[in-house]
């Protein structure tokens, strides 16, 4: 289906994302910070990132704004515990496709993804 570029500062967020995009179909690739978000992007190619709001040294929203700087055609995907609907804004002006509450929801994200990958 999908190749799919997960950055996420905590080991097991990655995880369960990892179990519930492959057995969909997808093919995931773990990062666990934006710092290097362009570089990943290029070298993997992916259909669709996901990228946590709050990680170290580059939080999502900005890896997510310089990625978009360079390929406005990166489809992206936030997650966040932050319910803001200023985040959720502010990520939808920038050109972000997709938003997914923590803790996750199997359907939410089987959902967001379904879109994303119209």
């Amino acid at each position: 289906m999908a190749k799919i570029l997960v950055v996420d500062d905590n080991a097991y967020t990655r995880q369960m994302l990892t179990a519930i995009l492959v057995p969909e179909g997808h093919e995931v690739i773990g990062a666990a910070d934006g710092q290097d978000l362009i570089s990943l992007y290029e070298e993997n190619e992916p259909d669709i990132v996901m990228l946590d709001v709050v990680m170290p040294n580059v939080d999502g929203i900005t890896a997510a704004r310089e990625l978009l700087n360079v390929h406005p055609e990166a489809k992206v995907i936030i997650e966040s515990a932050q319910q803001a609907s200023a985040l959720q804004q502010e990520a939808k002006d920038m050109g972000i496709i997709g938003y997914v509450p923590k803790p996750f929801d199997v359907e939410t994200i089987t959902a967001v993804m379904k879109e994303a990958l119209k």
